[in-house]
């Protein structure tokens, strides 16, 4: 018994925005792919798997943090924490191993803007 299969890579490109992706997903049926990995941020998973989902296609990406993806649907999947999670860790380290009881945010990245009001949620409650 052979323990290894082979699989062969397509790859589509999303144009690195949110409307490539969904239409890059739209493709991957269209190829009859088993699944979709990747987008890498966010805004990109979440218009993929939308399409992904409605068609039945299995989909996880690594680095996608933001906690509505996975609650698109059954078949989509992420690796890493929720920018949420991450949030509320970053508050509780500040207050009990840094021992801060007020704090400054500075966020003007948006995809860290998630991250930075789960801190700023988080930190006050304690």
């Amino acid at each position: 018994m052979n323990r290894y299969q082979k699989i062969k890579l397509s790859v589509f490109d999303n144009e690195s925005r949110p409307i490539g992706s969904h239409h890059a997903a739209i493709q991957t049926a269209a190829a009859d792919v088993a699944a979709i990995v990747g987008s890498d941020w966010s805004s990109h998973s979440i218009a993929a798997a939308k399409a992904a989902q409605s068609r039945g296609i299995p989909m996880i990406s690594n680095s996608s943090a933001h906690p509505n993806l996975t609650k698109i649907g059954d078949c989509i999947f992420r690796v890493c924490f929720t920018d949420d999670f991450v949030g509320n860790v970053m508050a509780d380290f500040a207050y009990t191993t840094l021992k801060a009881r007020t704090a400054v945010v500075l966020c003007k990245l948006r995809y860290l803007q998630c991250q930075a009001g789960s801190f700023q949620k988080k930190l006050p409650n304690y």
